[in-house]
């Protein structure tokens, strides 16, 4: 009996000294970090550990020590966070590759982790990407490809920035007769005020509008401070992005079938799609309608569209949303759909409803993007009914649509029961998020989401009035 209980001693003795010398290393990276004596160290760590619970092994990790006291829970709330999205992340994957091959959850586990050893893939793009279906010998070169288009689409990014730049600046001195320095210089000033960046300064024409009234205009920048505020996860914000994952996440609310690109096979397309005239593709990442294709389909052509559709690039393809008659007649192609802005976080109450927009598509656009041609109008959020006229970026006034229709005074089909689609959807979504939603025959339903959702469709409906909208916002901030 009493050997039995010193060998317990034992071992419990051994566990604590790994324990020790685990610990050590991080006690002596702080001190290397810090220049601080043992002591100090092995207080803060001690002391952090009786508040937050934290590890030797993630003070060190997170630099805690650069982290004042007063911001610690909160910045290892996040941490924990992240932590558990992880392990959400690796087990969603591991269960949807033992699914898609028939491999027991161990084996998939293991073909994942060798997978992320030999190329340093996330759990995520290995099931974004099907690398479960990828033969071994084919990995390096296709994610080789996937982190070369990545870093591409940055650049891009960089470069379309940089030019929408200097497009706004070039627009502006044309507008008012100023040089350069002048429009940087009075662009500063409008910053200052109210957090107005170039393209806010050209889209509101703010020239136009005395300083001391800059502050009551709702800006890019007020819009940050709102994003800032609200704390959108980047885990939700990647979901939202993601065309795959948020048609997967939101299937219940999208009114239409749909399918993903490389993954759907030919008899899953036909079954899906067999009643359907029209079918429209989505990348998987992008914005503003770009790199959206329109397909007719029957059952004459269904092969051949189904070819083309898998020679795409990554992305969704859905059938065709059929509008309520009263929202088709604003324009002659484009899906028009009303913008829902709402604000939750946990921490400050229930989901909030800000505001509403309606965009419509221009001419023959089949796109209702404010970016691509499209108007903007205000809703009222009580009835539904648009109360200004349309305006699009150049602020050119728009009292009826491109099919004659009155923009002003235009009532939305099922619009409590778009916004009540929104607090059904977005409940568990904490955020400052902008709601596209377009209104079939039979009622609401889900086009996208966005963790950006912008100034624009708020203030541009009121830049006629030289009406600045941020006391809408304001109890939010």
């Amino acid at each position: 009996m009493f050997g039995f209980l010193k060998k317990k001693k034992d071992i419990g003795t051994e566990e604590k000294r790994n324990e020790r010398n685990r610990n050590e290393k991080y006690i002596v990276s702080v001190m290397e970090k810090t220049g601080s004596s043992r002591e100090r160290v092995e207080d803060q760590i001690r002391d952090a550990r009786k508040r937050l619970g934290i590890s030797y092994r993630d003070y060190d990790r997170y630099d805690f020590y650069n982290i004042t006291v007063a911001d610690q829970e909160e910045e290892y709330r996040k941490i924990c966070e992240r932590k558990e999205r992880r392990k959400k992340q690796k087990e969603s994957c591991i269960k949807d590759a033992a699914e898609r091959m028939g491999w027991s959850a161990k084996y998939a586990e293991d073909q994942i982790q060798d997978a992320r050893n030999r190329l340093g893939i996330s759990y995520r793009d290995y099931e974004r990407y099907d690398f479960c279906n990828i033969p071994v010998e084919d990995q390096e070169d296709i994610y080789e490809q996937i982190v070369s288009l990545k870093n591409q689409d940055k650049e891009e990014k960089a470069a379309q920035k940089e030019k929408t730049r200097s497009d706004c600046y070039a627009a502006i001195m044309e507008h008012t007769g100023w040089d350069l320095q002048k429009t940087k210089a009075k662009i500063e000033i409008a910053k200052e005020k109210s957090g107005a960046g170039y393209k806010d300064y050209l889209f509101y024409q703010l020239w136009n509008v005395d300083e001391d009234k800059l502050c009551e205009y709702f800006t890019q920048g007020v819009s940050r401070k709102l994003i800032e505020k609200y704390d959108t996860d980047k885990s939700i914000g990647s979901m939202l992005r993601d065309k795959c994952e948020f048609d997967r996440r939101f299937e219940a609310y999208l009114g239409r079938p749909w399918a993903a690109v490389k993954k759907v096979s030919r008899d899953e397309f036909g079954k899906k799609f067999c009643n359907e005239k029209k079918i429209i593709y989505k990348p998987i990442s992008g914005n503003r309608g770009i790199g959206i294709s329109v397909f007719d389909i029957d059952s004459s052509n269904i092969d051949d569209v189904y070819e083309k559709i898998r020679k795409l690039p990554l992305g969704v393809v859905e059938g065709f949303v059929v509008q309520h008659p009263q929202m088709s007649a604003l324009s002659v192609n484009a899906v028009n759909t009303v913008r829902i802005v709402t604000l939750y976080n946990k921490a400050y109450g229930d989901m909030d409803i800000a505001y509403a927009g309606i965009r419509i598509g221009g001419g023959e656009s089949v796109v209702d993007n404010f970016h691509s041609g499209g108007i903007v109008a205000g809703i009222n959020l009580e009835t539904g009914e648009v109360v200004t006229d349309g305006i699009d970026l150049s602020c050119n006034i728009y009292k009826t649509t491109s099919t004659g229709v009155a923009v002003k005074g235009f009532m939305i089909p099922y619009f409590s029961e778009a916004l009540d689609m929104v607090r059904d959807a977005g409940k568990d979504l904490e955020g400052y998020l902008g709601w596209d939603i377009a209104i079939s025959e039979d009622g609401p339903v889900l086009i996208e989401a966005n963790t950006m959702p912008g100034a624009v469709i708020l203030q541009m409906p009121y830049i006629p009035e030289k009406r600045g909208m941020k006391y809408v916002m304001e109890k939010y901030l």
